[in-house]
């Protein structure tokens, strides 16, 4: 678990929606102190935010595209086990 990567992801609150914020929350609580995580599945994220995997996937399409998480390419051409990153200091503008 990231202390500092749930802090930050605790004070973002310009340009994403509850969903969006559970899911980089959920991703910051799996991240190390480097900001890296391993995503096993999409299950994780959807069981935490009461979502959908379907939900979850695009709020990760959308947190990329902000500049918030690094998934290393389109989350559609992905597949499980992947390795993101959790973009701690970004403001996502």
């Amino acid at each position: 678990m990231s202390v500092e990567a749930i802090e930050w992801a605790f004070g973002l609150t310009d340009g994403i929606d509850v969903l969006e914020k559970l899911v980089l929350l959920s991703l910051a609580d799996d991240a190390g102190e480097d900001g890296w995580v391993l995503l096993r599945s999409l299950e994780r994220p959807a069981r935490r935010s009461r979502s959908s995997v379907d939900d979850v996937k695009g709020a990760l399409v959308h947190l990329q595209q902000r500049g918030l998480i690094d998934l290393g390419g389109p989350i559609e051409a992905k597949r499980f086990p992947m390795l993101g990153q959790v973009m701690v200091g970004s403001d996502g503008l």
